[in-house]
């Protein structure tokens, strides 16, 4: 792969930073849109994660499939062996106050010829402003989603991940509200899983208020 300044090519590396529920359901949903993906997992505890995952699914009306699995590429605790190649760098399953010290860590690792997005699932707390002040200027673009997009849990730790329901409409949010390098375009396959049609919308809220 080549990835030059202001340009991202397939396929593209996403590392997932974290090891919470959201880490769980994200990486095999991100690894089921096709090999235009390579996934890596930055965690603390890597010796207790399984080299495959599952998420169970018991949401159908959401998406037809009870079960996707993945085999990450690579799950570590070592920053220097994941970051320098990432083209997308996600916090997901990460409480926000540990956000700072995780930016830190990355911070010497971050290729400075390379554009790199850096977002976090529920981008409250400021994201954007915490990563600027202190990553301070650099190669990146942030971005976020508003809402953690399913209820969700974890069965069993490094293994298998649970999605009791999704939520039917999702916002990303991007850096100054733009999307240059059209990061939304890159990422729509697995986008796709966690949003629904206006049409649909409007039909599910026409018939709850049926009842």
């Amino acid at each position: 792969m080549t990835t030059v300044v202001g340009h991202v090519s397939d396929p593209i590396t996403i590392t997932l930073v974290g090891g919470g529920n959201s880490t769980h359901c994200l990486a095999p949903l991100i690894s089921s849109a096709g090999s235009s993906y390579t996934l890596q997992i930055l965690t603390r505890k890597p010796s207790l994660w399984s080299p495959e995952l599952e998420v169970i699914n018991q949401d159908l009306n959401w998406m037809n499939c009870s079960s996707i699995k993945c085999r990450p590429r690579i799950i570590t605790d070592k920053p220097e062996m994941v970051i320098p190649g990432s083209d997308i760098i996600w916090f997901a399953g990460v409480p926000i106050h540990h956000n700072p010290a995780l930016l830190e860590m990355i911070k010497p690792h971050l290729n400075p010829n390379r554009h790199v997005f850096i977002g976090s699932i529920c981008c409250y707390g400021g994201f954007e402003w915490v990563v600027r002040r202190t990553l301070g200027p650099g190669n990146y673009s942030c971005f976020g989603t508003n809402l953690i997009p399913w209820c969700c849990g974890t069965k069993e730790y490094g293994k298998t991940g649970v999605i009791f329901g999704a939520k039917r409409l999702l916002r990303v949010v991007t850096s100054e509200g733009k999307d240059r390098l059209r990061l939304k375009e890159k990422v729509r396959r697995w986008e796709e899983r966690m949003t629904i049609t206006r049409s649909e919308a409007m039909r599910m809220l026409s018939s709850s208020s049926e009842h």
